[in-house]
């Protein structure tokens, strides 16, 4: 699953598209951004790999 992850993070992140993680109080967010503005998520997680689970599921990848 890990590596299905970074692939996904690597297809989510091109010239105008990208995948931004913040560290939160109670966990993580995971946002898809395309020119430095949000289009999908935050998608919040109480781990990274449980944020990007949900982002994976959330968003179709470029």
């Amino acid at each position: 699953m890990e590596q299905q992850m970074i692939d996904w993070i690597e297809a989510n992140t091109t010239l105008h598209r990208t995948v931004e993680f913040l560290y939160v109080v109670d966990g993580y967010e995971c946002t898809v951004c395309h020119d430095d503005h949000p289009i999908a998520g935050p998608f919040k997680g109480e781990t990274l790999r449980e944020a990007v689970a949900k982002a994976m599921v959330g968003v179709i990848s470029a």
